[in-house]
């Protein structure tokens, strides 16, 4: 209904309008067509129902109510839809299955051979393609669910996958720091090393490759 291309023929109640509505591609539609052109006043309780005509709805099923009704001189009206088309994911269709009894004159010995279609076993008939229907409708909603688990299994691998990405992609970060933190220690021992270093005139020197040695070094000296 709220297709732009669509014309759904209507019922305003308790007015009794017929009328035309068409989709905006949006949550709410607009009266195209009003057969009363003398009618020049809706309600806040107008409704407006499919009125069945063109076989496309059944009668009767409300579609949504008048939005504003404060101006009624423009001759354009609002209808805002009782369902929300963008949340949809699942509808259900009904299907009406029309089944004509023949009527043909039989003779005695036919009448005889052949079983009479009494008003029981026509609710049976009934009830038997109901019961069909409902199993069919079963056997689809589970093959709809054993695809949705097949899809979130899909998904969870790829958080893993995921997860799993981040996890290598921090390491390489941490490892990349630890390496230029590397470099900047060699590239101040080339000038500050002598300063930490222990020796026969620095006596008060630290080891080469101890912790010591290092924040010495970063410290450009030792500080007295």
């Amino acid at each position: 209904m709220s297709d732009l291309n669509s014309n759904i023929p209507v019922t305003i109640a308790p007015q009794n309008i017929q009328a035309i509505i068409t989709g905006t591609g949006d949550n709410y539609g607009e009266i195209k067509y009003i057969k009363d052109t003398s009618v020049d006043k809706f309600t806040r309780e107008s409704i407006i129902y499919s009125s069945g005509t063109g076989a496309i709805f059944k009668s009767g099923t409300p579609i949504g109510k008048i939005k504003d009704i404060k101006d009624q001189t423009s001759g354009k009206f609002i209808i805002e839809f009782f369902s929300d088309f963008s949340q949809l994911k699942y509808v259900f269709a009904e299907v009406v299955t029309k089944s004509e009894i023949e009527n043909k004159s039989l003779d005695t010995s036919t009448q005889s051979e052949s079983p009479s279609i009494t008003p029981m076993s026509a609710k049976i008939k009934i009830l038997e393609d109901e019961l069909k229907i409902v199993e069919d409708t079963k056997l689809k909603f589970k093959g709809e669910n054993d695809y949705l688990k097949i899809k979130i299994n899909d998904l969870n691998n790829q958080i893993s996958n995921f997860k799993n990405e981040i996890l290598s992609q921090k390491e390489k970060i941490a490892q990349f720091d630890l390496d230029k933190a590397e470099t900047e220690f060699l590239k101040m021992n080339l000038y500050y090393g002598h300063k930490c270093r222990r020796s026969f005139f620095n006596t008060k020197g630290f080891t080469v490759g101890t912790e010591d040695y290092k924040e010495c070094v970063l410290n450009k000296g030792r500080k007295n």
